[in-house]
């Protein structure tokens, strides 16, 4: 066999003798029916489609066949009368091979039409039938348009295969009809590591990896020595050893009537296929990852959501491609907010910053974002991923903790206050008693010293118990970080047991509340000494869960608390009992506000006072 050369010519083996190909290409061509008799050529239509399973496109011009073709290029052969109004079938013929040289071109003319037919065929016809009615011409016609649109289909093959064997770029290599290789290009010497002095003579089995087992190269064998083309991706080994991927075709090379060999065109796709596997271990990354993660064309229509994306959101993945991410605007963001971040990342640079988004239930959450350009290999931006980390409990942990700076600041200011009146009383007792000593005559009397340091005792113990409520006030205000779920009637229980009430009686209704169980205790048995100061020993307490919301509730049967005082008992300092703090309700109230629970005040089912605990979120039980 000669050796191919990069100056390759067409071939000009006659069309009948190319093999034939039935395949599902031509079982239901599309056709173009142009004739002026229109009852005649929707006959001829309604025959091919019904009988013969066409597609068929029929008009009465030329010039509308012309105007018909720029918009479809689904058609795969004309048929034409010869005389028409505004251009004979020959000057049509003329415009068809000089607009579309491959497309097939079959002319059904009238009767006597011998000399066009010749004239037809000279200027480039495919075919020439005589009109005529009748199923049997509508049957010869529809088989000379399989025939001819065969044929239009294999040329193109030969193109192709032309095509790529003079693309220089591609490794290709020629056998025999044994498979010995009787040519090799350049590139594909500097492929394989091989010179051509060193494949010529031997098999493409010289290549071979061991990565592909016996079925996969008879199938190959089988396809080719069918006649037919072998399309697939190969892994082969290198002289060093080394292995490398190619996207391999290969066709047969025929003179029409028997196999002279075969050409195998090699796309070296070794650096794509490991981009493939790094960008697959990207993608497996990404769909893992921690952060909610993003990615857009350069327009913002979102291309692809991780799962992570979709737990910070709400949203499923499939309910945000094709939308953009102003789908999450909450609000929050002005425009020239967003116009900013979009200046940033149009022109190449990362964006970082805090944004408030919104959930598909419309609630709001934070996310500390990245946003950077994803360019090609020319450096054009043609997308951008979206990096994305949920601190909505950062910052919720964070207004906490401002929260617990004010309450010490206020703590501070109340300790000041509190032990000043104390401190002044103290100054004033110990004045009293140096002047006694310093104005006495005679020694002191006894009963004068003692009685001056009772009230310095009383003072003392004042101030010792204004410092433990403090304390208590600071400890109970640290936010819970861990709550978990703890049996109110257990709790209660306990904290009853700290309560000096021995006339008193608790009811309590079961439930279960998300709390620190120390810190709950405290809050409860605060809520009953309260009870047993202001309703008497004999006081009766319920506790159970509320209606509709959750959350729970304390109540007393005593004379329960009036209504311009229940917005200020909670406060630190509010006693009406002069040997009192204060501080008893205003640790309830920081107890609760440490679960996140809001405390409200009312009048209970007997007429006591009642307290009630609902989430700040409260929702309604159904």
């Amino acid at each position: 066999m000669t050796p191919f050369h990069s100056s390759v010519r067409r071939t000009t083996t006659p069309i009948d003798s190319l093999p034939h190909d039935s395949s599902g290409f031509v079982e239901s061509p599309t056709v173009l029916l142009v004739d002026d008799d229109e009852a005649f050529i929707q006959l001829v239509a309604d025959y091919l489609e019904d009988e013969h399973g066409f597609e068929t496109v029929t008009v009465t011009r030329p010039t509308a066949a012309l105007d018909h073709l720029e918009d479809d290029e689904t058609v795969d052969c004309v048929v034409s009368d010869y005389q028409m109004p505004d251009a004979d079938g020959l000057a049509f013929l003329e415009m068809i091979t000089e607009a579309y040289p491959s497309l097939p071109f079959v002319m059904f003319a009238g009767q006597g039409s011998e000399a066009v037919a010749s004239r037809a065929i000279r200027q480039g016809a495919d075919d020439y039938l005589q009109k005529d009615t009748g199923d049997a011409r509508y049957d010869l016609l529809a088989n000379r348009i399989r025939h001819c649109v065969t044929i239009a289909r294999q040329r193109r093959q030969l193109d192709e295969l032309y095509d790529a064997i003079e693309d220089a770029g591609h490794a290709i290599f020629v056998t025999d009809e044994t498979g010995q290789i009787t040519y090799a290009n350049p590139t594909m010497s500097d492929l394989s590591g091989y010179e051509k002095s060193e494949l010529l003579g031997e098999t493409p089995a010289l290549l071979q990896s061991g990565e592909h087992d016996d079925a996969f190269y008879e199938g190959l064998w089988e396809t080719i020595r069918n006649g037919e083309v072998w399309h697939g991706e190969v892994i082969n080994e290198r002289k060093d050893g080394t292995q490398y991927v190619i996207d391999q075709t290969i066709s047969p090379i025929t003179d029409g009537r028997s196999t002279d060999g075969y050409v195998a065109i090699n796309r070296d796709v070794t650096e794509r296929k490991e981009r493939e596997q790094e960008l697959e271990r990207f993608r497996s990354a990404v769909k893992h990852a921690g952060h909610g993660v993003l990615i857009t064309d350069v327009d913002a229509t979102i291309e692809y959501a991780n799962e992570a994306f979709e737990e910070i959101t709400g949203y499923a993945a499939s309910e945000v491609v094709g939308e953009t991410p102003a789908m999450l605007n909450s609000g929050e963001h002005d425009d020239a907010f967003y116009e900013e971040l979009w200046e940033t990342i149009l022109e190449g640079g990362v964006w970082h910053g805090e944004v408030i988004n919104q959930r598909k239930d419309g609630s709001h959450f934070a996310v500390d974002q990245t946003i950077a350009p994803i360019t090609d290999r020319d450096g054009d931006i043609d997308g951008f991923v979206a990096i994305n980390r949920d601190v909505s409990q950062l910052k919720a942990y964070r207004a906490e903790l401002e929260a617990q700076n004010e309450r010490l600041e206020q703590y501070g200011e109340t300790v000041a206050h509190d032990l000043r009146n104390p401190l002044t009383l103290l100054e004033g007792d110990l004045e009293n008693l140096a002047h006694v000593a310093k104005t006495a005559d005679d020694d002191v009397e006894s009963a004068t010293v003692l009685e001056a340091c009772s009230n310095l005792s009383e003072t003392v113990d004042r101030m010792r118990e204004l410092i433990d409520d403090l304390l208590t006030m600071a400890e109970q205000g640290q936010l819970v970080l861990d709550p978990e779920p703890v049996s109110l009637e257990a709790t209660a229980e306990d904290a009853w047991r700290q309560v000096d009430a021995a006339d008193a009686s608790l009811a309590i209704e079961e439930t279960t509340v998300e709390a620190d169980p120390a810190r709950l205790r405290e809050l409860l048995s605060n809520l009953f000494r309260n009870a047993v100061e202001h309703a008497g020993a004999d006081v009766d307490v319920r506790v159970g869960p509320l209606e509709r919301v959750a959350g729970f509730y304390v109540e007393d049967d005593g004379p329960g608390i009036a209504p311009d005082d229940r917005e200020t008992v909670l406060e630190r300092g509010y006693t009406t009992d002069e040997s009192g703090t204060g501080f008893g309700l205003a640790i309830v109230d920081q107890i609760a506000n440490a679960h996140g629970l809001t405390v409200s005040v009312t009048e209970g089912s007997t007429g006591g006072a009642r307290f009630e605990f609902r989430p700040a979120d409260a929702h309604q039980r159904h």
